[in-house]
């Protein structure tokens, strides 16, 4: 019985040196022999040797080659920054000679503001290809004063009746819309080319804006009147606007025998593109007037005071 348990004790030993080593020194081909006799063999010594075996070179040595690829990984990243840093360059200079040369083209004095004005608008009236032309009108003018109290109201609706805004969008096709109208009908001034002079102006300046550039124009402050028989009509307003004026307006039963209306200034926004053309044009026109005249039997004498807006956007096919 002591043998027995002399050698399982024995065993139990040798399972926990393999257990132990196993990792280390299987692959190497450790073997451990028990006698029968219950006497473990000196040749299990060695098992303790294998350690030095353990320190498995072959795998350490593998450092260098990850070592290789982190190194080549970096570098192919520096690389691509650099590339990337070079096309952002190359792509910043592109866009700096591109604005430089749009600023080139922009009018940089009150006259030659107003000279490229009066090219895109007159060019625009005159387009003969296919454009599409989308225009908003917004009028916002009331009645202001009336000598007749009572009437303020009725004179108030006959402006408003005449002043409707719009919103309007038509399609021309060689030059002309299917009713055989022109540009030069539907941009303000109609029918005729527009004029602008730079003394007319307060201010005339222009800054790039995509591949083109914008206009602002301001108008100095005019007035007109009518004395029943003559109209004077506001000069650098009427060159290159078409001014609403009390004087002109048909009221219906209400007449005007003398009118005076006075324009602040109108400010004038436009937009052209690469090539010159007009593609957006924006106007507000600020005005005050009075105006003496008779409703049925009663004489009255009216004030106004309000703004028309229009802005025209050009597409051209």
């Amino acid at each position: 019985m002591k043998k027995e348990l002399k050698i399982i004790a024995i065993v139990l030993a040798v399972v926990l040196v393999f257990v132990a080593g196993f990792g280390l020194g299987a692959s190497k081909g450790i073997t451990i022999t028990v006698k029968s006799d219950g006497s473990a063999p000196a040749a299990a010594a060695p098992a303790t040797t294998a350690a030095p075996e353990t320190t498995a070179a072959p795998e350490t040595t593998a450092a260098p080659e990850t070592t290789g690829v982190i190194e080549g990984a970096v570098s192919e990243v520096v690389e691509g920054a650099s590339q990337v840093a070079e096309a952002a360059s190359e792509a910043a200079a592109d866009v700096s000679e591109a604005v430089e040369k749009v600023a080139e083209g922009v009018p940089s004095t009150p006259e030659a503001v107003c000279a490229a004005y009066v090219k895109a608008v007159n060019d625009a009236k005159k387009a003969a290809g296919n454009v599409t032309l989308h225009k908003t009108s917004n009028v916002d003018i009331h009645v202001t004063d009336c000598s007749v109290a009572a009437l303020r109201g009725t004179v108030d609706s006959l402006v408003q009746k005449f002043i409707t805004g719009s919103d309007d969008t038509w399609t021309f096709t060689d030059g002309t819309d299917p009713e055989g109208r022109t540009l030069n009908d539907k941009i303000t001034p109609p029918n005729k080319d527009t004029a602008l002079q730079a003394d007319w102006c307060q201010s005339a300046t222009a800054a790039a804006e995509g591949d083109g550039y914008t206009m602002n124009i301001k108008l100095k402050e005019e007035t007109s009147t009518y004395d029943g028989t003559n109209t004077v009509n506001p000069e650098a307003h009427s060159s290159c606007l078409d001014p609403l004026n009390l004087a002109t307006l048909d009221l219906g039963p209400a007449k005007i025998s003398e009118a005076n209306m006075t324009y602040s200034g109108a400010t004038i926004t436009a937009t052209v593109d690469g090539q010159g053309r007009l593609t957006k044009l924006v106007i507000n026109l600020p005005m005050a007037g009075t105006g003496t005249g008779k409703i049925a039997v009663a004489s009255l004498t009216i004030g106004l005071e309000g703004a028309m807006d229009d802005t025209y956007e050009l597409t051209y096919a």
